[in-house]
């Protein structure tokens, strides 16, 4: 798990500098699909679990500030209690609506990693509505600019993971084919490597086994071996 993250941290850090570098209209990123949103719309997971929870959040997240929090996130994930977790979706919280007023695609991706982290840790505690929320609203705030993110894909990967395992079949492939469509984009626009590609259509095709849809799952599995074969880099293709 550490190692997982602090890996997922480096990717964040060259989502960072695809922010900056790269600019498109928001509409050109996949949209989160509807199911997703209902699901959002129809419950508030954190009134049950953080009740009481009064922190006063710090809406200033300075580059120590974030390095800390990504820290604590990344390092303790698992261990970290109920309670701090609540204040720290409280901060994030705050500091998300300030992100998305200030139109701050920097910003955005830094609040938008954080908040991967803090789905994660939502996961490891079992609260996974609050994962899922923190998930779609990493993804939100990750393609706010319309910039490719690797922080985005990441969180359609761990929405696909999460409605797989405590959802419904239509909407897992709803968010897996999301999926593909922006590691295409990534690989297109963004010079990244074609492998991302290759990882969804294998995740979705894992998926398709698992409902039974064994021809599609094998049609799929063998264009991801293809694109494989083709990968000629490792990270930023230039």
């Amino acid at each position: 798990m550490l190692i997982a993250e602090l890996v997922r941290g480096m990717i964040v850090t060259l989502s960072l500098c695809l922010v900056v570098s790269t600019t498109g209209a928001a509409s050109d990123n996949p949209r989160m699909p509807a199911c997703v949103i209902q699901k959002e719309k129809s419950k508030q997971p954190q009134a049950a679990v953080c009740v009481g929870a009064r922190n006063k959040p710090n809406l200033a997240i300075d580059t120590q500030t974030y390095r800390d929090l990504r820290n604590e996130l990344a390092m303790e994930s698992g261990r970290l209690p109920v309670q701090r977790l609540c204040g720290l979706e409280q901060q994030l919280s705050a500091v998300e609506v300030q992100a998305q007023r200030a139109h701050n695609a920097e910003e955005s991706e830094s609040t938008a990693a954080l908040m991967l982290l803090l789905g994660g840790n939502w996961e490891e505690v079992k609260q996974v509505q609050l994962a899922r929320s923190a998930y779609v609203r990493t993804y939100q705030l990750a393609t706010s600019a319309g910039a490719p993110s690797l922080t985005a894909l990441s969180a359609l990967q761990r929405l696909v993971n999460l409605e797989s395992e405590d959802g419904s079949a239509s909407c897992a492939l709803q968010l897996a084919d999301a999926q593909e469509e922006f590691a295409r984009r990534l690989h297109s626009n963004a010079s990244q490597s074609i492998v991302l590609v290759a990882e969804a259509l294998e995740l979705k095709a894992d998926l398709l086994r698992k409902y039974g849809r064994h021809a599609e799952a094998n049609a799929i599995g063998e264009q991801a071996s293809e694109l494989r074969d083709k990968d000629t880099c490792s990270g930023i293709c230039r």
